[in-house]
């Protein structure tokens, strides 16, 4: 986040540092600028903690760094490392879930901790850079500013405390102590305690009073940048948009050449363009015109080259249909010419065969009627035969007129050879008309 020279993150601050460093050589003797003291600045945390729906540090560690070495120590070995190599403890947050007077003395003796190694650690001395420490569960914040003020002298331990000078209350209603409040521990070293106040402003709650939050941002940019002054911020701020401005202006102006160069580049070449699409349009219009008139003609010839072949065709299918014609004629003719001769052979075979089937009939005709005669006379000579045995049987009736049963038995006779006669002749008849009707069929 930054608004004017006013800079919260360390990926920009990081990012500023490399700019710096690009033109170091060409400007070692700038004056310091908030820029300068935000780069100085190291962001760490002493722990982390596992809760039930967020994870984060609950101790927020901010050094300040007086030259590259004593940076790179506190990125590669932390804390303790930095501390060593010269880095100064600038700010001091904790957080906890409720925060009240109870947890002030935790508060109290890290920041006591952290200014005695501002005046002892690396090159320092007495009195060394002072540490404010923050206690707050994002609701209620309490400030403390603590710095070492002199070693541990020969006069033994005690605990004494100083006056605190000029001690007023806020315009918030905070204690505060303008001067602070000297205080020797039992080690024999002095601190003093300043700038104590407590501000309530609810971070996580948009109904918050933002003068609440003002307040809070305030007194951590004082800590962050005590020798900063408030009362030059809004001028520093308006400066540094004109300088952003005209940075910006200044970074834009080669590239608005650069995009008018390429804008008027663009409009040649679609000019150009334009032109070659209008000279290929009208070869391409000059071109369709020749292939038009291509295909007209030859459409032309293709028609009279159409005309041509159906007249061939017409002479070759006329050709064709009289040949056929005459073909056919013959055809007919032969065909006709061999119908007639086929009647001619179907009439003689069928005349022969009918005087052959006449023949057969007159042959069977009169072998019935021979057959006819003889069995007429074998009827005549069983007749005869009959009629005298009848005779010969009427002489015994009147020889025997006694033997009336022989008479009867005689009739009787007669009767039955009769009607042998009669189914004689009756079978023969049928039997040469059969013969007769087989070989007319034959």
């Amino acid at each position: 986040m930054r608004h004017g020279t006013l800079i919260l993150g360390l990926e920009d601050v990081d990012k500023l540092e490399d700019d710096d460093d690009d033109d170091e050589d060409d400007d070692d003797n700038r004056p310091t600028t908030a820029i300068d003291a935000a780069g100085r600045l190291m962001v760490g945390y002493e722990e982390k903690v596992q809760c039930l729906t967020r994870s984060g540090p609950v101790e927020l560690m901010v050094l300040r760094a007086p030259e590259e070495r004593a940076k790179a120590a506190a990125k590669q070995e932390g804390l303790q490392g930095g501390l060593a190599a010269g880095c100064k403890a600038a700010l001091l947050v904790e957080v906890k879930p409720t925060a009240g007077f109870s947890n002030l003395w935790q508060a109290l003796a890290a920041g006591i901790a952290l200014a005695r190694s501002n005046a002892v650690g690396g090159r320092s001395s007495y009195p060394g850079s002072p540490v404010h420490v923050v206690l707050t569960d994002t609701m209620n914040w309490y400030f403390l500013g603590i710095k070492a003020v002199a070693a541990a002298v020969d006069e033994g331990a005690g605990g004494e405390t100083a006056a605190c000078s000029g001690s007023r209350t806020a315009a918030d209603g905070s204690a505060t102590c303008t001067s602070g409040l000297e205080f020797k521990i039992n080690t024999g070293e002095i601190f003093r305690l300043f700038d104590c106040s407590m501000i309530v402003a609810s971070l996580l709650r948009p109904s918050t009073p933002v003068e609440g939050v003002l307040q809070v941002m305030y007194r951590l940019y004082k800590a962050l940048y005590p020798d900063e002054s408030i009362d030059d911020l809004p001028a520093a701020i308006r400066e540094g948009e004109r300088l952003a401005k005209k940075a910006a202006h200044d970074w834009m102006a080669p590239h608005m050449e650069s995009l008018q160069r390429q804008r008027e580049a663009e409009a040649e070449a679609t000019a150009k363009s334009a032109a070659a699409a209008e000279k290929a349009a009208a070869v391409a219009a000059e071109k369709a015109a020749a292939e038009k008139e291509a295909a007209v003609a030859a459409e032309k010839a293709a028609a009279e080259k159409a005309v041509k072949l159906v007249q061939q065709a017409a002479a070759v299918a006329a050709e064709k249909a009289a040949a056929e014609k005459e073909a056919a004629v013959a055809a007919e003719k032969a065909a006709a010419e061999k119908a007639v001769k086929l009647v001619q052979q179907a009439a003689a075979v069928a005349a022969e065969k009918a005087a052959a089937e006449k023949e057969a009939a007159v042959a069977a005709e009169k072998a019935a009627a021979e057959k006819a005669v003889k069995l007429v006379q074998q009827a005549a000579a069983v007749a005869a035969e009959q009629a005298a045995a009848e005779k010969e049987a009427a002489v015994a009736a009147e020889k025997a007129a006694a033997e009336k049963e022989a008479a009867v038995a005689a009739e009787k006779a007669a009767a039955v050879a009769a009607a042998r006669l009669e189914a004689a002749v009756k079978r023969a008849l049928q039997e040469a008309a059969a013969e007769a009707a087989a070989r007319h069929k034959a």
